[in-house]
């Protein structure tokens, strides 16, 4: 990441005076965003979920994760009929590793 958009990534330009809950972070929002800007590249895509889980920890990368994931999500709600209940049941019945 070039020095200059390290030095911005994640600032809060509020400067304090909006509290973020810590899933909702500028941090969060502009990692959720550099994951996404990788497009289609599933390499790029890769390494820079690698380089924020490095940075950042786990805790943070849930976060991250969880905001690009709930648009597929609410669209499977709302298209297909599937409930969380059918979500929680799948995951249920898959083998844990």
């Amino acid at each position: 990441m070039p020095k200059q958009l390290k030095f911005n990534f994640g600032k809060d330009w509020t400067n304090g005076e909006i509290k973020f809950p810590p899933h909702f972070t500028p941090e969060i929002i502009h990692s959720a965003l550099y994951i996404w800007n990788a497009g289609n590249d599933n390499i790029e895509g890769g390494r820079r979920i690698d380089y924020l889980h490095k940075n950042l920890g786990a805790k943070k990368m849930a976060f991250i994760m969880s905001i690009l994931v709930l648009p597929d999500l609410i669209e499977l709600i709302m298209n297909k009929g599937i409930t969380l209940q059918d979500v929680f049941n799948t995951n249920m019945n898959q083998t844990k590793h």
